[in-house]
């Protein structure tokens, strides 16, 4: 058994889901861009102070351009993941060029996050003086958009452009890999960081939505998803860098079965996500926070829920290695 085709194989899938998620959300994000440009007049009405209005307007538009961003940024992952499997002996710099491209695209997708970060912890101050999709408690725009983007912005984007550099200047495998990891350990953590803060904010009573506050984990489904998230989510983290550690130490080969472990967990959480996602009867059934969040239109990174295949695959990989080497 070719172990190395095996993941490449498992690389191609995930790319290849990655692209087709990203193609959804460029047709999803084009509407809502058409949507703020075509009804203007109302949004500027409601935000009459110039200044704001300016901020809350690339605090909503600028991310488009970001996902626009990171659709090359799939259309190159995917090419990249096709020529390593068509291709019979693979080396980085058949793919180098387009692996750095994407990575610059993604780094800036998450610069668009900026005006969030500013319009976030603005609010918080000046709130009561100012409009923000009806009347948004102030906390709520502080936890997803200041607190969010802040931890997006310092934990995932240097180590995204350091990785680039390495691949960039040629590094050795260990050290592109050893940064390979930690920018995954990043997303994992800011995933899961990001997740909670949504929780967080659906904790906030809000008479205009299904928010009564705290007495919203009484629904054993809430209940469920909370924990599954502040929890669960961070198990995962924390055993996926449990999985990488030792290609960050660059101590040790990494482990399949431990990858492959914490692709299943990641899959499967957002198996359980959709699932209480449909029970609940959707967003409009259940408007809080973090169902606006974790609905498919409204979550980018949606396309994770292919690691439940891609995941025990990789087990199963790991399986047949390990039989072979006994």
């Amino acid at each position: 058994m070719n172990v190395s085709r095996e993941i490449n194989f498992v690389i191609l899938g995930m790319a290849a889901t990655f692209f087709v998620w990203m193609c959804y959300w460029m047709y999803v994000d084009v509407k809502f861009a058409t949507q703020l440009i075509a009804e203007r007049s109302f949004f500027v009405e409601q935000t009459s102070i110039s200044w704001w209005t300016a901020l809350f307007y690339a605090t909503e538009f600028t991310p488009s351009i970001g996902i626009a961003l990171r659709w090359i940024a799939a259309v190159l992952v995917l090419i990249s993941a096709l020529t390593i499997n068509i291709k019979k002996e693979v080396t980085l710099s058949m793919v180098k060029r387009k692996v750095c491209a994407a990575l610059v695209l993604e780094g800036v997708n998450i610069l668009t996050l900026v005006p969030a970060l500013i319009s976030g912890f603005t609010f918080a101050f000046v709130g009561e003086a100012l409009w923000y999709y009806g009347r948004t408690p102030s906390i709520v725009v502080v936890l997803v958009n200041g607190f969010v983007s802040l931890a997006t912005l310092l934990a995932i984007l240097p180590n995204l452009f350091n990785l680039r550099s390495k691949i960039a200047s040629n590094s050795p495998n260990e050290e592109i890999l050893k940064w390979g990891s930690i920018t995954a350990v990043a997303y994992l953590f800011v995933l899961w960081f990001t997740y909670s803060m949504a929780w967080a904010a659906s904790l906030v009573p809000w008479a205009d939505r299904a928010q009564p506050g705290i007495e919203i984990l009484l629904n054993p489904l809430d209940l469920i998803s909370f924990i599954a998230t502040v929890i669960g989510l961070l198990a995962i983290a924390i055993y996926g860098l449990k999985a990488l550690h030792p290609a960050i130490k660059k101590s040790d080969r990494l482990s399949l079965k431990r990858i492959g472990i914490t692709m299943t967990g990641l899959g499967l959480y957002f198996v359980i996500m959709t699932i209480i996602f449909i029970l609940l009867g959707g967003y409009h059934a259940h408007p809080t926070v973090w169902m606006e969040i974790t609905m498919p239109v409204h979550n980018p990174e949606f396309w994770c829920i292919a690691f439940i295949v891609s995941g025990p695959y990789l087990l199963a990989v790991a399986r047949k290695e390990k039989h072979m080497m006994q």
